[in-house]
């Protein structure tokens, strides 16, 4: 006989249908006053862990155990935090004791199937006993049964939805017992296959509650408009667990918190399922950008006209609609700036206190996301009040997916799963479908398709129709009311805006092969659906490039409804070092028998919530706003759907050479949704002569007053504008140049500065400055960088093939110098060009000039043109660690690549060089500031100027060596090496980030072979103060 944890047939006992989570309360003055009255069982339990369950103790359940040798453990939180069993991360594929062979599925292996045994008590008072008494699990993974003063209660499976049992008949006044027995795997482990940790535990709120035996069962609220969307018709349906004592009925409407209100509904003949339209005139609506909340409470009495039980609700005017292939919020059509998101905490695993989801919701709220999408699960219900309350749309899904065996049938259509997974829809719906935020319910993720979905969509269906359904991985569009795409470059995105028949690349074709269900479609099957990416824009650590191209396609076109970057934090589990530094896990680090190693780091924060600078990329393109210069002027243009920009204060700045040199508040006029101004600058902007420098005109917008997620003065948004270049920088001449042979090659003096030269690889090795070594390592070229994630492509699933990209051409050239095949001198009476020549297979042509005046002055020049791709055409080399400090005018302060640099903003900056890295979880290229006019190394008393002598460079700064960088596998081993290394291009790829782990860069941001690249920079010294 099949025990309830490898049977999917059995998915609870004794279990209490879902429904809203309304608390109950029987006094007025209780309710209005929030007045909570659950009794909280989280806290300091009692725990026991076995490897399987043949080791569970006897007994384990009875009430009197003697429990003194047990451990202790926290709950809400998954074990594996807490020192027991291993965590397995797993982006598409199960732990060993799940077998994937398809004709055992579904079989876990009962040896390697951990279990954990949780104990504590609580004190019911005597009030209680006349009241129905419930148990409330928030979540618990992966299946677990409730034993009461030791007598079993129930079974439950299905982990990312509320498990709730009647314990009435188990209690007793005083004192109780309460065990639970959780299995880490259970069959229900099929369908729980998302990219994230393998962990189990209690890891959501446990708390008890009472209710009257005869009050509200359930309740559900819903509205829909006029035709002009004004006035609106509140269903209402109120279900009751008993009507024979129920004698009276009030809804009330208010738009304050604590009060009652009008009472919009008064019954006094009711049935068990009580229906009713109430018109509501003109009420004020919810969308992202007006997030109006309302309050319903209803109130049952008995015949007396005595309160029996109140519960309440928040409540948002909307409607949900598609029309014409569009989405639209309240009539309006709108686009998701989404973002996919994990609950995820780095100490506790699934648990996340309150203040944690507030500081998402906060993070994201600042960073102009307008939309998340709970991947790939139901989320606690704080965070779906967080989102009704601030303004988010959220695609809610439910907790089904089967990527390493989607593609056996599971669920497919294989009546074994049927119950399971439409329990699990169910379940979801009925909890969370009076929530305004919700605009879409989703089937689950990569789970592959069948009748199960049809199913589940059906009988969802029957619990809320004012809802669009999402599936991705309905392929032929049978079930899913949006087409949605997963990973879709910018032109084949553009492709569906333009309604054109679609074909599947060699790319998507080999995803396919390993993860993923890409499917071609012709224009007949979408072309009344409105498209969107349910996960785009795949922020695998360095990456997010071309992001801003995604965006312009959901602008263009009006088929397009947005889209979800994969995704909103790193799940990276924090552990501590011997040295009190944080050392950040991912797979591989527990010892487990397999893993996918850093694939868990796709977040634009960390794991701890330090924002990663591709956030900045997305608050950019995201915002509510753009200004374009056009022939009249500048031209502001609301994007938003609802309201005008009045929040925002409007500045205009004012920069040469980097320096703010005017910076006033400009009025703008009201402008509404989607509509656009002429923006009128002050006089004393407009028509003023610039100074010979580079000038930048700034617009930023500003919060005027203070907002739950930001203060006043927040900065939401800005454009720039470079309205005046500067001319290319030509190194004056003075008197004589003095060259003079040496041992290695040749020494060059000019002024106070002397250069001395290799002539075996054509390299500057050493540079002295008023007779101090300013230089004393190779000023070397460098065609490499660490290999980002993206660039590590089809070695982030194949591990072995990693050894591969390190026997690039361009490393080895980095790595071992070639050859200089002619070193030329051309002396002139005031200043000298040496000419390095290299004669590389790798490239057509090849060769640095070095240009020496005799005011102390290096200018040097790299021409080439390469016979393969580049990825950077630079130098590096490293200094004394004395040069601490750097600061530079162009993009900033953060880090910006080729195709991610509209959210850097020019200016001046200043750092600390340890500070300009960007620690990643696994270590890799970072740093690089991109379009820099100058750069300036600082040492007490001495600094080192690097100016842009054609176009814009790229550097970076790190307090260690790129070696260092390559082998290391995780941030805390990065320690400084006692030196700067500095590395400054002419030219850098971009970062890709189109599909999960693989390169992908548009043509616009690739440095291709056959083309001849030219930069160059001058180089100067000062022995001052160096500020």
């Amino acid at each position: 006989m099949k025990k309830d944890w490898n049977n999917p047939l059995v998915i609870g006992i004794n279990k209490e249908k879902a429904r809203q989570e309304a608390e109950s309360h029987s006094l007025l003055e209780d309710y209005l006053n929030q007045m909570s009255k659950r009794q909280s069982l989280n806290g300091i339990w009692k725990f026991y862990y076995c490897k399987n369950d043949s080791e569970r103790p006897s007994g384990f359940f009875e009430k009197d155990l003697d429990t003194k040798d047990w451990d202790h453990i926290n709950v809400p939180s998954v074990w594996e935090t807490q020192g027991y069993d291993k965590p397995y991360y797993l982006a598409f594929d199960y732990p060993p004791a799940v077998s994937k062979k398809t004709k055992e599925i579904p079989w876990i292996d009962e040896e390697k199937n951990p279990v954990g045994i949780y104990r504590t008590g609580f004190i019911l008072e005597d009030t209680w006993a006349q009241n129905e008494i419930y148990c409330h699990f928030g979540a618990v993974k992966s299946a677990f049964y409730l034993y009461i003063n030791g007598h079993q209660v129930g079974y439950s499976q299905g982990s990312m939805t509320p498990s709730e049992f009647n314990i009435t008949g188990f209690v007793t006044p005083g004192e109780n017992q309460i065990t639970v027995e959780v299995y880490k795997y259970s069959d229900g482990t099929y369908l729980e296959d998302q990219d994230m940790w393998f962990m189990a535990g209690i890891y959501r709120n446990v708390y008890i509650y009472q209710e009257s035996r005869s009050g509200i069962k359930d309740f559900y609220f819903y509205n829909t408009f006029d035709s002009a969307y004004e006035n609106a018709f509140l269903y209402s349906e109120i279900t009751l667990k008993s009507f024979s004592d129920v004698h009276g009925l009030e809804l009330y409407l208010s738009e304050k918190e604590g009060e009652l209100g009008q009472c919009i509904l008064e019954k006094s003949e009711l049935t068990m399922v009580n229906q009713d339209v109430i018109e509501v005139q003109n009420p004020k609506k919810w969308n992202h950008e007006t997030p109006n909340l309302y309050f319903l409470t209803c109130i049952i009495k008995n015949e007396d006209g005595e309160i029996i039980e109140i519960k309440g609700t928040t409540f948002g005017f909307r409607t949900v609609e598609i029309k014409n292939a569009r989405f639209l919020i309240n009539g309006v059509p709108i686009i998701f700036k989404g973002v996919n998101r994990h609950e995820f905490n780095p100490d506790t695993g699934w648990y996340l206190p309150r203040a944690l989801r507030e500081q998402d919701i906060k993070i994201i709220k600042q960073h102009n996301i307008n939309a998340i999408r709970t991947a790939h699960y139901p989320n606690d219900p704080h965070l779906y009040e967080l989102c009704d309350r601030h303004g988010l749309y959220v695609i809610d899904e439910a907790d089904v997916e089967t990527h390493g065996v989607r593609k056996k049938n599971v669920p497919g259509d294989n009546p074994m799963w049927t119950h399971a997974v439409v329990d699990r829809m169910n379940r979801m719906v009925l909890r969370d479908r009076i929530h305004p935020s919700i605009v879409m319910w989703s089937l689950g993720n990569e789970a592959g398709y069948g009748d199960n979905f049809r199913i589940m969509k059906k009988e969802a269906m029957k619990l809320d129709q004012t809802r669009p359904f999402h599936y991705e991985g309905d392929l032929d569009l049978q079930v899913s009311d949006v087409l949605s795409l997963m990973y879709p470059s910018p032109e084949k995105a553009a492709q569906y805006g333009r309604l054109e028949n679609t074909k599947i690349t060699l790319a998507q074709n080999l995803m396919n092969q390993l993860t993923a269900d890409q499917k071609a479609f012709k224009r007949e099957q979408y072309m009344d659906k409105p498209v969107m990416s349910c996960e785009f824009a795949h922020a695998m650590e360095n990456s997010l490039g071309n992001f801003a191209e995604h965006i312009k396609v959901f602008e263009t076109y009006d088929n397009w409804c947005g889209g979800f970057i994969w995704d909103f934090v790193d799940q990276s589990l924090r552990k501590g070092t011997k040295e009190d530094k944080d050392y950040w896990t991912y797979g591989g680090d527990y010892n487990e028998e397999k893993h996918h190693g850093h694939f868990c780091a796709n977040g634009i924060v960390s794991a701890d919530r330090r924002l990663h600078p591709a956030i900045y990329e997305v608050k950019k393109v995201y915002q509510d706003f753009e200004i374009r210069k056009e022939n009249e002027g500048y031209m502001l243009y609301n994007k938003r759907f609802f309201t005008g920009l009045e929040d925002f204060e409007f500045v205009y700045i004012k920069k040469v050479e980097g320096y703010v040199v005017e910076e006033k508040t400009i009025q703008i006029p009201w402008i509404g949704p989607g509509a656009s101004t002429l923006l009128t600058l002050p006089n004393s902007m407009e028509n003023k002569e610039n100074k010979e420098g580079i000038v930048h005109e700034v617009f930023v917008a500003r919060l005027k007053t203070d907002h739950w997620y930001a203060k006043a003065g927040y900065e939401m948004g800005f454009e720039q504008f470079c309205v005046q270049e500067s001319g290319n920088t030509i190194i004056e001449e003075g008197t004589k140049v003095q060259v003079k042979k040496t041992d290695e090659g040749l020494s060059v003096k000019g002024g106070d500065l002397v250069v001395h030269f290799m002539r075996e690889d054509g390299l500057i090795y050493k540079i002295l400055f008023k007779g101090q070594v300013i230089l004393d390592h190779k000023l070397q070229m460098n065609f490499w960088r660490p290999p980002t994630d993206n660039d590590m492509g089809m070695a982030n699933f194949r591990p072995e093939l990693a050894g591969f990209i390190n026997r690039s051409v361009f490393k080895k050239l980095t790595d071992h110098p070639p050859k200089a095949v002619r070193f030329l001198v051309n002396r002139k009476e005031n200043n000298v060009i040496i000419t390095s020549i290299y004669n590389v297979p790798t490239f057509k042509k090849l060769e640095i000039r070095y240009y020496v005046n005799s005011l102390g002055d290096l200018q040097i020049r790299t021409i080439a043109e390469p016979k393969k791709d580049m990825i950077r055409l630079g130098f590096t080399t490293e200094f004394s660690s004395a040069f601490n400090q750097v600061s530079w005018f162009g993009r900033g302060p953060h880090e910006s690549y080729m195709d991610r640099k509209t959210g850097g903003k020019f200016g001046r900056y200043h750092q600390d060089v340890e500070d300009m890295p960007h620690h990643y979880m696994r270590p890799q290229e970072n740093g690089l500031r991109a379009d820099v006019y100058e750069i300036k190394l600082i040492a007490p008393n001495k600094s080192i100027k690097i100016k842009s002598a054609q176009k814009p460079l790229f550097f970076s700064v790190w307090p260690y060596r790129m070696k260092s960088l390559e082998e290391a596998r995780h941030s805390y081993e990065m320690k400084h090496e006692g030196i700067v290394t500095l590395n400054l291009d002419g030219f850098h790829r971009g970062v890709g980030g189109d599909e999960p782990g693989m390169l992908s860069l548009l043509e616009a941001y690739k440095l291709p072979k056959h083309k001849l690249y030219d930069y160059r920079f001058v180089i100067s010294f000062s022995s001052n103060d160096g500020q």
